[in-house]
């Protein structure tokens, strides 16, 4: 059984569409719920329904890693705003967070004692208009966004946007919370920080941001509960469930600076 320090924060990322062999997803069916199951048979689309059988036995055999409860034992329930949420009693020796994301060929899971969100983007996949960020982003976003030739906006977009996602999905809350009420900024070239309308009673130094460059075409953002300040180690593996697990060269773009 794994060890997570208080100081630790880890991230697997997994290549679902190279997953192909059929004996290994037989076997993630047979670690799904019967609930589990049913929905992975409500899928339209097969690459919906794989990606789905995947992140389940994903996350299922994650959270084994750090606990003595098998990976068909784990039992979920979903908050107020969806985040699926362990019921099992007592399942790990020190409290962990975890949170998910995925697009059609990447899923990417975090895990930390403190509350995590993650998100994960193809940024090419998807052409965003800046009319979007004009709705959803604060003004100050915006104007960076909006200094940029438009060629260079994209990434500049999903930049934004998977960090202000990890942050409401640490936060729990969704999208019921208003996008336009924290804002990102980076200083110099590698640092991130944010901001917080009044309404948020939230403080900056209490987080930790990391944006990742996740594959060629993907980004990534970790947004991490920090209340004490602890200056976190991140480390990044690449996991194929119940065949292999190794690290993961990735490019930190940027990261929030912590003062000790």
């Amino acid at each position: 059984m794994l060890e997570l320090p208080n100081d630790r924060v880890r991230i697997y990322f997994v290549r679902q569409n190279e997953i192909k062999d059929r004996e290994l997803l037989d076997a993630y069916g047979d670690l799904l719920s019967v609930q589990e199951n049913q929905q992975k048979k409500r899928f339209y689309f097969s690459r919906d329904s794989h990606r789905y059988l995947v992140t389940r036995a994903l996350v299922r055999t994650v959270l084994s890693e750090y606990s003595s409860i098998k990976p068909r034992d784990w039992r979920f329930k979903p908050s107020p705003h969806g985040r699926p949420e362990v019921i099992n009693p007592k399942p790990f020796g020190t409290p962990l967070s975890f949170n998910i994301s995925h697009t059609r060929d990447m899923i990417m899971i975090g895990i930390a004692q403190q509350s995590i969100g993650v998100d994960l983007e193809n940024i090419n996949t998807k052409r965003p208009t800046i009319e979007i960020a004009d709705r959803y982003f604060s003004a100050r976003e915006f104007e960076d966004l909006n200094s940029f030739p438009v060629n260079e906006q994209y990434e500049r977009f999903f930049h934004y946007w998977t960090l202000k996602e990890a942050y409401i999905k640490a936060m729990g809350r969704g999208l019921s919370l208003p996008l336009s009420r924290f804002s990102f900024y980076f200083s110099g070239e590698r640092d991130i920080k944010i901001s917080f309308d009044p309404r948020l009673t939230d403080r900056p130094e209490h987080w930790r941001f990391w944006l990742l460059r996740a594959a060629k075409d993907h980004v990534a953002a970790v947004g991490l509960y920090n209340p004490e300040e602890i200056n976190h180690d991140l480390e990044i593996r690449e996991m194929t469930p119940l065949a292999s697990d190794s690290s993961l060269p990735c490019e930190i773009l940027r990261a929030t600076e912590v003062l000790t």
